[in-house]
């Protein structure tokens, strides 16, 4: 009986500091996205003497640079999802279809960033390349896959370059595929 009951208390001490741990997390990745500074060193731009801007020093600003890069403002669903998961071990103990909550939460990661990208990703882009049969393939290349892209590079004619600028001026076209001399 005693056996049982020390158990049981050490079961759901263990539950609560798991719930607590990850109201923690979701705390530090809170202040790690509030200190995040694009100047600090990233996984792929590293730099050895460079001010770190972020409170929880190089490691806060990697992972706040990794989340916020690769998901935007979806990473603070995570946040919300690790505090509401915290307080529920707190409270209940538990957390039922913890793996169907994963997979939610991978699921709606992915369409928040979808949303976001479709929502705001919908400006004017210019894509340099270095060769003229590149501007022309890419653009062509583009328009198949349902972009609306022009070329512009130096072989075409001064009214077919003009035709392209204005295109993309008044938003015809989305893209311009340019050369860098015809830029």
């Amino acid at each position: 009986m005693i056996y049982k009951n020390i158990l049981d208390f050490v079961k759901n001490r263990t539950i609560e500091l798991s719930g607590l741990l990850l109201i923690s997390i979701a705390i530090l990745l809170f202040i790690s996205f509030l200190s995040y500074s694009p100047a600090d060193p990233t996984y792929v731009l590293g730099a050895e003497k460079i001010k770190i801007n972020n409170l929880l020093g190089v490691y806060g600003g990697l992972v706040a640079d990794f989340l916020l890069q690769s998901f935007g403002l979806s990473s603070f669903l995570v946040l919300i999802t690790l505090s509401i998961w915290g307080i529920t071990l707190i409270a209940k103990k538990q957390i039922p279809k913890i793996l169907l909550k994963f997979f939610f939460l991978v699921i709606y990661l992915i369409t928040s960033c979808i949303f976001i990208y479709i929502t705001f990703n919908r400006g004017k882009t210019v894509i340099f390349v270095r060769t003229k049969r590149l501007s022309a393939k890419l653009a062509e290349e583009l328009v198949d896959r349902g972009f609306n892209a022009a070329p512009l590079h130096g072989d075409m004619a001064p009214v077919a370059r003009e035709k392209s600028m204005a295109a993309f001026r008044s938003g015809k076209k989305d893209v311009l595929v340019a050369t860098e001399v015809a830029a």
